[in-house]
């Protein structure tokens, strides 16, 4: 082409249009607000917990990015706090019950109003654990005197073992396994009861 002085244009005139029809995803990922800290991946009543979506590319102000939940407690759609354009999040705080919490996201779109995928690349679910763990071991033990083995203690769950009452100071416990141990082999004629 030609302007009117004459000059002639070396510039390429082509033009190319991209069509974007797909939906913006977010992987959500949930850290302790209350209740522990870091990364929360099983939580119980009473936790808060900040449910982070990160998107793959720029959300819209509007309409507002929406989350919802299912399973132990049912969350209807509610609005998210936008951080910037592509992270969102939402304060939960853990309510009764256990099983399997899902969440999911609604309403927003990208720059070309294509609307937000509802299921997360990863993260949709968490873990809501409300049940405390119970010791199902004997509550005693009778032991030969002048060894050091006393007791194995089987809780219901995974957790981290302590001893404490009036004998605690007697005996040591593997933190891990429950395994009970006098830490001076006991002898009956000094003592003949233990309680911890």
């Amino acid at each position: 082409s030609t302007d009117p002085a004459g000059n002639v244009s070396v510039a390429s005139t082509a033009q190319s249009v991209v069509i974007d029809t797909a939906g913006p995803t977010a992987s959500l990922a949930y850290t302790y607000v209350i209740g522990g800290s870091g990364t929360a991946t099983s939580v119980k009543e009473g936790d808060v917990v900040l449910v982070t979506a990160t998107f793959n590319e720029a959300i819209e102000d509007s309409p507002v990015m929406q989350i919802s939940a299912s399973g132990v407690t049912t969350i209807a759609a509610t609005d998210m706090t936008q951080t910037d354009a592509t992270h969102y999040y939402y304060n939960w705080t853990v309510g009764t019950g256990d099983g399997t919490q899902t969440f999911a996201l609604a309403t927003g779109t990208d720059g070309s109003a294509n609307v937000v995928t509802a299921t997360p690349t990863s993260g949709a679910t968490i873990i809501v654990d409300n049940t405390a763990p119970s010791i199902s071991s004997s509550a005693t033990a009778s032991v030969a005197e002048n060894q050091t083995s006393a007791i194995d203690v089987d809780a219901t769950d995974a957790i981290t073992y302590s001893i404490s009452g009036t004998d605690a100071a007697s005996f040591s416990i593997n933190s891990t396994s429950g395994i009970v141990t006098f830490n001076t082999a006991p002898d009956y004629e000094t003592k003949t009861s233990y309680t911890f």
